[in-house]
This record gives C-alpha cells, sequence and structure tokens, in this order.
C-alpha cells in the first residue's frame, strides 16, 4: 500500500484561483526560488529565519509594501 499522490503545487494553484489574489499570499514560489538555501529545518518542516524572511518578503509584497528596508539581519 502506498500514500496517495499529492501535487502540492496544485493544490495550492487550485486554492489560489479560489480565494483570489485578496485573500492568497503566494509564498510557495517565493520559496521554491530560494531551495537551494537552508529555508527548512533539517529535522523538520518549520522554516528557518531565512524562511521566514522570504515568506514576510512574499507577504509584504502583496500587500504592495517594500519589505527588504529592514534588511536581512
Amino acid at each position: 500500500l502506498w500514500a496517495p499522490y499529492y501535487d502540492q503545487a496544485d493544490f495550492l494553484e487550485k486554492a489560489a484561483l479560489q480565494l483570489g489574489s485578496e485573500h492568497y499570499i503566494d509564498v510557495y514560489s517565493a520559496l521554491r526560488r530560494h531551495a537551494a538555501e537552508e529555508i527548512y529545518y533539517r529535522t523538520d518542516h518549520h522554516w528557518t529565519t531565512l524562511g521566514a524572511w522570504y515568506g514576510y518578503l512574499a507577504w509584504a509584497e502583496s500587500l504592495g509594501r517594500r519589505g527588504d528596508l529592514y534588511g536581512k539581519n
């Protein structure tokens, strides 16, 4: 027995279409652009501080704001 295949990107795309841009922030794409970096802790699914930074930038961008005014550190 195997678990059913789950396409997270497809699921998120469908959710975005249903919710509309006012209620959906595409953090997935922002994090995928930085997949080679350590954006998740190795022992679990939580974002590192760097991953949270990229999530914050996606959130700020969705509001039409510049999130990078404060710097990464």
